[in-house]
């Protein structure tokens, strides 16, 4: 498999999918806000988040849809080689070279995203509580407000998934990686009430209720919701000792926790953005996109966007347009430069300037293609679970 051809794939696939996505902020319905769903696999995440109805508006971000199209498109095994404490196979090399790659370019585009004020959908596991909160932090740092989705199932439901989703030629991870995940968020998320708790220490420090917790806790997924395949709405879809593992709640309260999250959501997406920088971000990008508008610019950076990113109010502070009174005030409130602010808010590479950012096909391929080089990741975290 040739390094240098997949990802210029992937570039290509880039693009076309930034030109669908990537609007202008004159035109975005939710500009800053971000939405996480986390849950473990077979969690029902994407169902769920249907039921709720979080908006097509809001731009996924999930490295492992789009890994699983390049992988098929490459013949590329999507169950991952090797086992812990073996040395690498030629296989584990080429997939876990090849996911490190795909992974910091779609952090790359997510990064870029932010920077542009997009409303994100963050779909992951979440069972690291610290490191996702210490994103949900940053998102508000730089002017989002964020709602947390929280799903659960029990183990052996997440372990059930992977199997048949490697079946029907999907990612598959393993049981024993499933399961761990799954008993760290039973902990972290479920027991300790980690992303709730995070929450409250989050806006009592920003000084506003900036992040909501959609259905006011963690929803277990263990009944129809509606009639499918044999179920009727209220049958469980797993066994009574099983959902015993999640705390046997009625019928009537998965119900009402679900409506709650559906009410939450309409709350958290109505009346504009709640975080201050936020407003200020979005009135000073509409203020120079409309200041700008076919004038021809001279002395600004390469990639200026006419003021559909962050980074371009940063380039005109300075200039005429930096005085425009909402220009001026989003620069303030700023605070600094925003391509070192984003560190940090996405999934990405420490210490990079710009998390994610890709580096290029040559120092890719010089540095992670050679035949049996150990990658410089784990397995776990090759294989797209969320512990690292």
């Amino acid at each position: 498999m040739n390094m240098q051809r997949l990802m210029e794939s992937w570039r290509l696939y880039e693009n076309e999918d930034r030109l669908i996505q990537e609007k202008s902020i004159m035109k975005e319905k939710y500009p800053f806000k971000a939405i996480y769903v986390v849950g473990p696999a077979g969690a029902g995440k994407s169902y769920l988040g249907s039921q709720i109805g979080i908006p097509g508006d809001f731009i996924t971000s999930n490295t492992d849809a789009r890994v699983e199209n390049v992988f098929r498109a490459y013949n590329i095994p999507l169950k991952f080689a090797g086992s812990e404490g073996e040395p690498p196979s030629d296989l584990e090399v080429l997939q876990q070279n090849a996911r490190q790659i795909l992974q910091n370019a779609d952090a790359g585009h997510s990064t870029n995203l932010v920077l542009k004020g997009a409303p994100m959908l963050f779909d992951t596991t979440g069972e690291n509580v610290t490191k996702i909160s210490g994103r949900i932090q940053r998102l508000v740092d730089m002017g989002y407000d964020v709602a947390v989705f929280q799903i659960t199932v029990p183990p052996s439901v997440s372990v059930s998934r992977d199997v048949e989703r490697g079946e029907e030629g999907g990612r598959s991870v393993g049981a024993d990686r499933v399961d761990k995940i799954n008993r760290q968020y039973q902990q972290q998320v479920v027991k300790d009430k980690g992303y709730e708790k995070a929450a409250q220490d989050i806006n009592k420090v920003a000084g506003g209720p900036y992040v909501t917790i959609l259905g006011g806790g963690v929803i277990p997924n263990i009944y129809a919701l509606a009639d499918f395949k044999g179920k009727k709405a209220g049958d469980l879809t797993v066994s009574d000792e099983e959902a015993k593992e999640v705390g046997m709640p009625s019928f009537a309260q998965v119900k009402g926790m679900v409506a709650q999250a559906k009410k939450d959501l309409a709350g958290f997406l109505g009346g504009g953005n709640k975080n201050p920088k936020g407003q200020a971000m979005v009135a000073g990008m509409k203020a120079l996109v409309g200041a700008l508008g076919s004038e021809k610019l001279e002395g600004l950076p390469k990639g200026f966007s006419r003021g559909q990113s962050l980074r371009d109010l940063f380039a005109v502070r300075g200039t005429k347009w930096g005085q425009i009174p909402a220009v001026k005030k989003a620069i303030t409130a700023m605070g600094g430069d925003p391509g070192i602010q984003v560190t940090g808010a996405v999934r990405g590479k420490k210490g990079s300037r710009y998390p994610g950012e890709p580096e290029s096909i040559a120092q890719s391929t010089a540095q992670r293609g050679r035949k049996g080089l150990r990658p410089k990741m784990t397995k776990h975290q090759a294989r797209g679970t969320d512990e690292y």
